[in-house]
């Protein structure tokens, strides 16, 4: 399972990825189509509450944590990252 789908919220019955940067849930987003190219296949787009941070985690065909770029691309997400 996906570090970051591993938490639960308060309610208990719920899983909410978590910001691995800020270690706080991420809230559902939706992209505008000039803020980012999302993967085929997506399904759901989760952001840090934190709208200074760059981090969203993707569900769907291409899950998994990602920086958003300067150029409305993502880049999967590593640890070294410092968005």
């Amino acid at each position: 399972m996906n570090t970051a789908m591993m938490a639960l919220n308060s309610m208990g019955d719920t899983n909410f990825p978590i910001c691995p940067k800020h270690d706080t849930f991420m809230v559902e987003y939706s992209f505008e189509p000039w803020e980012a190219i999302l993967p085929q296949g997506t399904l759901d787009v989760f952001r840090c509450p934190n709208l200074d941070c760059s981090i969203v985690y993707v569900t769907g065909a291409a899950e998994g944590l990602y920086t958003l770029e300067p150029r409305c691309t993502l880049k999967p997400y590593s640890g070294s990252d410092h968005s």
